[in-house]
């Protein structure tokens, strides 16, 4: 009776699914207009209607808006932001309302809300609809706002944790204590004019203050504190005073806050060191954690450090003209790493004051501290940094790159708008050097800003080079397509065939000096290699919309296959990242005409497995026939006859888009301490190969098997593999040049 009920269930997904999709996506996006008619046979893995996988569910929200003790608050207001797009919008002043974000609804008198809202949704990669990112904000009067975080179907590792959309209780504390104390200087007078900026807001689990400061007391690592919620876009949340000044006594309030949370406060002013706190919003005495934080309560009183300046003046390294608008600050060794602190701008006469350094950063017999200077987006200058010396002014001197203007537009040759920056391509020997453990993620050595003539203005530096173009909007570009080392190969005539292979890049991605880049992800890449005295580049990518390619899942037996799994479908992870299929029929979006995307579809229950190399290069549908997968097991040995443990790794991996549909590539697999291993998600036909690795290394020890080709639900036993006499083997550098292998005997048991 229960297989009946899923079956039925399943078979009601597909029709809600299937029309759906032919309501989202014209005959343009859908041709020939598939409709897949639901069958018994494609229920086993029915998806789980919740509201992240529901399409017809998306745009909804529900609710519960309660005080601290469940008692119902009507009339709440709610609001949702979305979040991860555009920059937030300008502010209403009189009531901190973001301009544009309209009031969705207000509670009942059983403080219940319910409402749809079609603008908060968006196709996922799977064709239907699910939820945007957003913020769900309710306000009330004489209550402080709360805020939920909801999004749809994302990472299949993280959805579970995230509020769905339509359980959401959001829970109004009292705003009865505002958050007020004094700041004092070293001498003890007051503190006047200084900046206090709501950082920061923190919401103890459960809304209990009280058990949060328990933990604190006995919890020793910064892992350990747990909060229900932490937010830190202040502007967004309503009714709540996020920034005041101290008067003449030194003394500051805010309102709005929300009794029994914790505030992260940022107090700055020129004679200080910039400082943060943490305030419990409650009148009492202050905490010291294990962690050696400080807890105050409202009402307190702090003595702050006094901060040092510096005066300086940045310009051209030739002309001497001074330079306005370059971002200064405090740097790291190298001036290509940055600014870490202390950010300011120059003004019209190129010059910038930095103040509330903290002295401790001049050690006398420590490492010297550097100013660094760096163009802001659109000037055309190098980074340069000086050691920071008591000379007053300072002098930061850039030297001037190779400006470019690139022009960006679509197919009518509209100009669009669009993020475009700069990076060196490996290898190119006139790149700035880095130290790269100070890096938290990429960055460019220029950033592009457009100009009145709808050109995006940056500089380049000479040698390889590449502009990358990501549009601000997705509106369904196609993805770039370089040849790197076709583009580069001139300067690297007199390189070896392998250090030629490490070079520039390859179909898929693009070697930088911050990483290799994916071209996937962006909409345009534009390869340079200007000479050192070339004064102006002037450039122009146009952009080309790409059609969805309709993909279709079906059994052996012809019918429809839905609660897919995916590798590479979105989130660009072999592991299992992506939630499940909803549909049997989808349209495959980012494709480019010439590189192929391997897609790999699978059920982990039914071990049913597909394989699509997809390209934008015609209009027919894909069709993908869902065959049982095949598995390979075996044991790798040492000359001693030792099990060891090693990884198997596939020789292909790092080629994506390895252009040959019958070459299987895998995710490393692990040998237990015995040495033994075991494949999954084998495509039947295709030809695998596995290389041995040490673990923790990237030395390649052996060679495990090549070749293997396997039947749908074939279980092969590989047998012994013994780990011979190292000898360098040599493998096509095209596929992984960073490995050298050796060669090993085989032992069948």
């Amino acid at each position: 009776m229960l297989d009946r009920f899923r079956s039925a269930i399943a078979v009601l997904f597909v029709i809600a699914s299937t029309c759906l999709h032919n309501s989202i996506y014209s005959d343009e996006v859908n041709p020939g207009n598939l409709i897949v008619e639901p069958t018994a046979d494609s229920s086993p893995s029915a998806v789980a209607m919740n509201a992240q996988d529901d399409p017809m569910s998306a745009g909804r929200f529900a609710g519960k808006v309660t005080d601290l003790f469940g008692k119902p608050i009507p009339q709440a207001r709610i609001y949702v932001l979305p979040l991860g797009d555009a920059p937030w919008p300008e502010l209403c002043e009189e009531r901190m309302i973001p301009a544009g974000c309209p009031l969705r609804t207000s509670t009942n008198i059983h403080g219940d809300f319910e409402f749809v809202a079609e603008d908060l949704t968006q196709a996922a990669f799977d064709g239907l609809a699910t939820r945007r990112r957003c913020l769900v904000v309710a306000v009330a009067d004489g209550f402080a706002a709360d805020w939920k975080a909801v999004r749809g179907r994302s990472s299949a590792i993280d959805a579970a944790k995230v509020p769905n959309g339509t359980d959401l209780h959001l829970f109004l504390p009292e705003a009865s204590v505002p958050v007020h104390g004094q700041f004092l200087k070293a001498d003890g007078s007051p503190l006047k004019g200084a900046r206090v900026r709501l950082q920061s807001l923190m919401i103890p689990k459960d809304h209990d203050l009280d058990a949060h400061l328990e933990r604190e007391l006995v919890v020793r690592s910064f892992t350990g504190t747990v909060y229900a919620s932490v937010l830190g876009q202040f502007d967004s949340i309503f009714g709540m005073q996020n920034e005041t000044t101290t008067d003449t006594e030194g003394q500051f309030r805010l309102t709005g806050i929300g009794n029994d949370r914790i505030a992260r406060l940022e107090i700055s002013s020129p004679e200080i060191v910039r400082t943060w706190v943490n305030v419990m919003v409650r009148e009492g005495h202050t905490v010291q954690t294990l962690q050696r934080q400080t807890l105050y309560g409202t009402g307190f009183t702090s003595v702050t450090k006094p901060g040092l300046k510096v005066l300086g003046i940045v310009r051209d390294a030739v002309t001497k003209q001074p330079l306005p608008a370059m971002f200064v600050g405090i740097g790291h060794g190298y001036p290509r790493d940055g600014i870490r602190s202390s950010h300011e701008t120059t003004d019209e006469h190129g010059r910038f004051e930095i103040t509330g350094i903290d002295p401790t950063i001049r050690d006398p017999g420590g490492n010297p501290v550097f100013i660094t200077a760096i163009s802001s987006p659109g000037q055309v200058y190098q980074p340069a940094s000086v050691a920071w010396s008591d000379e007053a002014p300072l002098v930061v001197e850039c030297s001037r790159g190779i400006p470019f203007q690139l022009k960006v537009v679509d197919e009518q040759g509209e100009v669009v708008e669009a993020k475009v920056t700069y990076l060196d391509v490996v290898p190119n020997p006139n790149a700035p050097k880095s130290n790269v453990e100070f890096f938290q993620r990429p960055m460019p050595i220029s950033t592009a800003s457009l100009q009145e003539d709808g050109s995006y203005r940056g500089f380049a530096i000479p040698g390889p080079g590449a502009i990358f173009v990501s549009p601000l909007e997705d509106s369904g570009y196609q993805p770039a397509f370089v040849d790197p080392k076709k583009f580069f190969e001139a300067s690297s005539s007199n390189r070896s065939e392998t250090e030629r292979a490490r070079s520039y890049g390859n179909f898929d991605e693009v070697f930088t000096s911050m990483g290799n880049y994916k071209q996937d992800d962006f909409a345009a890449i534009r390869l340079v290699n200007p000479l050192p005295d070339e004064n102006l580049l002037e450039l122009s990518v146009k952009l080309t919309k790409s059609k969805p390619r309709v993909v279709s899942l079906i059994s052996e037996q012809g019918t429809p296959v839905i609660g897919i799994d995916t590798n590479w479908m979105h989130f660009g992870s072999i592991d299992k990242a992506e939630p499940p299929m909803r549909t049997s029929v989808f349209p495959l979006r980012g494709l480019h005409p010439v590189r192929g995307k391997r897609l790999t579809f699978f059920d982990e229950d039914r071990r049913l497995i597909g394989f699509l190399l997809a390209r934008n290069d015609d209009e027919t549908p894909y069709t993908v026939v869902m065959k049982s997968w095949a598995t390979a097991f075996g044991r790798i040995i040492d000359e001693k006859g030792n099990g060891i443990k090693v990884l198997l790794v596939s020789p292909d991996f790092s080629i994506r888009s390895h252009p040959n549909p019958e070459t299987g590539i895998f995710n490393y697999v692990k040998t237990d301490p015995d040495g033994r291993f075991h494949i999954d998600r084998i495509i039947p036909g295709q030809s695998y190969a596995a290389l041995i690795r040490r673990k923790g290394s990237i030395e390649i020890i052996g060679n495990a098997f090549e070749d293997l080709k396997l039947q749908p639900g074939e279980n092969r036993n590989l047998g012994t593999i013994r780990i011979g006499k190292q000898v360098a083997l040599r493998i096509d550098a095209s596929s992984n040049p960073w490995l050298t292998v050796a060669t090993c005997g085989k032992v069948t048991e």
